[in-house]
């Protein structure tokens, strides 16, 4: 392919890291600015596409975006935490309530059989009685 001679202007700290880049990869300074405009030319810069940037940053749209993201997970996960501990401490209250209820059921029983075994007692010399009569 035949070179076009064409000039364009650079600033001088462009310049320098032309040259210093050219020398230290044994180029010539034209071989390099060849090497880097089909560079810009043929591959995009990965900071002008959505895939990422050269320093490995985000951009900040997505950073704001993911931020609030994890605010709303927080929120839910603190939600979810409070809902958590609330149940545990019905479970507990209602535990404690069935606790309470086994024992005044058992007292109710007890008062019972011991009036029962009061009536009953109260019957017997009564029944004794009678047996006694009749024979």
């Amino acid at each position: 392919m035949p070179y076009v001679k064409k000039t364009f202007r650079i600033d001088s700290e462009l310049a320098d890291e032309l040259e210093r880049y050219a020398a230290s990869n044994g180029l010539s300074q034209t071989d390099a600015v060849q090497g880097a405009i089909r560079s810009a030319i043929q591959v995009p810069y990965a900071c002008h596409t959505q895939e990422g940037r050269p320093d490995g940053s985000v951009p900040r749209d997505v950073y704001d975006d993911l931020r609030r993201q994890i605010e709303v997970k927080d929120e839910q996960i603190a939600d979810l935490s409070r809902a958590v501990v609330l149940a545990q401490e019905t479970a507990r209250e209602a535990q404690e309530a069935s606790r309470m209820a086994l024992g005044t059921t058992r007292a109710a029983q007890a008062l019972h059989g011991a009036e029962k075994a009061d009536a009953l007692l109260a019957a017997a010399p009564r029944e004794e009685g009678r047996k006694s009569r009749w024979r």
